[in-house]
């Protein structure tokens, strides 16, 4: 809970401001060590790659400052690679098997080495755990070489793909819990007691009109049975799996072209905003902050008293007008941003009551709205 799995976060260009922001947040941040070079196959000798592109980001993040915000580090097992798998014989062959192991051992002792040298001695590992996404690779265990936990990928697939399960399906047909099962069990198989943090996430079939996409991992008929899939998900994992660290839910703002012929897919838990929005309901930012006001709509409205306070709202529906209604009691200015660049500076007349002001501007569906 509270914390976010950042990727590509080797080349951000505000970090360590990032890092600052996860603290006053109380939140953490998942550092993922996954980048390899086009000759990777799993050997010894593809480490000292990998540390040279993250060590910019291991300097930053192992400073005592921020070593709280780290919750793990995630070290990527490119297993489903077919250049990988290619390099190293072909999949399910005896070396692609074997070399993983050490390689393995060898990835946990180089990271633990490089961040107890920056004096994060007690920084935690976890290795990255697929079996294919039908269960089909040859996974060895990874057991030797002591990783603190795993972190796995396992998508649901519906149980009949002629018929898109929806909200009035049981759990277990919701989320195919006999095909879930597969990878887990094993899982628990080589690491009976080993934390697991576990990456899914859902699409529907009715964002797309009813049209069933090619993308048929984690497809369910709407966005009711969505939402109850999340919940069976995590209720499965926390049943079966003695030590479930938490879920990794993939895409949580996000809409993505798959598939073939190519469909967007809309993993995102928020969705376009429609109609009227209530300030309250959007994300406070600064020192926002929500009070009671009888008169306002709601008797809720949001006060934005000082330089850096606002509100964002984040997928919002496309549009080409916004209303906005205030009150304040001495003339204020507003920044107006879309995808966090400034489109228009609004004076705002002090008013005793509440008033509308109409702002002609083109906001995009999906694009993010700050005030």
């Amino acid at each position: 809970i509270n914390t976010v799995n950042l990727y590509g976060l080797e080349s951000f260009r505000y970090t360590e401001r990032l890092f600052d922001e996860l603290k006053r947040l109380g939140m953490q941040a998942v550092v993922r060590i996954e980048a390899y070079s086009q000759d990777f196959a799993f050997r010894e000798a593809d480490l000292p790659y990998i540390i040279d592109v993250y060590d910019e980001l291991l300097d930053l993040v192992c400073q005592p400052e921020h070593r709280e915000q780290v919750a793990y580090f995630s070290l990527n097992m490119p297993v489903d690679d077919p250049r990988v798998q290619q390099n190293t014989g072909g999949l399910n062959s005896d070396n692609y098997v074997a070399s993983q192991v050490t390689y393995a051992e060898a990835f946990v002792k180089r990271m633990r080495e490089e961040t107890a040298k920056r004096g994060f001695t007690d920084a935690q590992m976890y290795l990255s755990i697929f079996y294919g996404w039908n269960n089909s690779f040859k996974i060895p265990s990874y057991a030797s070489a002591g990783a603190d936990g795993y972190f796995m990928n396992n998508y649901t697939y519906p149980k009949n793909d002629n018929s898109i399960p929806d909200e009035t399906a049981s759990d277990a047909d919701l989320i195919n819990r006999a095909r879930l099962s597969i990878s887990v069990s094993k899982f628990l198989r080589d690491y009976p007691d080993k934390p697991l943090v576990v990456e899914f996430g859902f699409h529907t079939l009715e964002y797309n009109g009813g049209k069933k996409p090619n993308q048929t991992a984690g497809l369910v008929a709407n966005r009711a049975a969505k939402a109850r899939a999340i919940k069976a998900t995590i209720d499965y994992y926390r049943e079966v799996v003695p030590n479930f660290r938490g879920a990794l839910y993939f895409g949580y703002n996000l809409y993505k072209e798959e598939g073939n012929p190519p469909a967007v897919m809309d993993w995102s838990l928020v969705y376009p905003l429609e109609g009227q929005a209530e300030a309250e309901t959007g994300y406070r930012v600064g020192g926002t902050a929500a009070v009671a006001d009888e008169t306002a709509s709601g008797q809720t409205a949001v006060e934005l008293t000082t330089a850096g306070d606002g509100i964002a709202f984040y997928e919002c529906t496309a549009l080409n007008q916004i209303g906005l209604t205030y009150k304040a009691a001495a003339d204020a200015v507003v920044g107006l941003y879309i995808d966090d660049e400034k489109k228009q500076e609004i004076t705002l007349p002090a008013s005793a009551d509440y008033t509308t002001v109409y702002l002609s501007q083109t906001v995009v569906k999906g694009a993010n709205l700050r005030l």
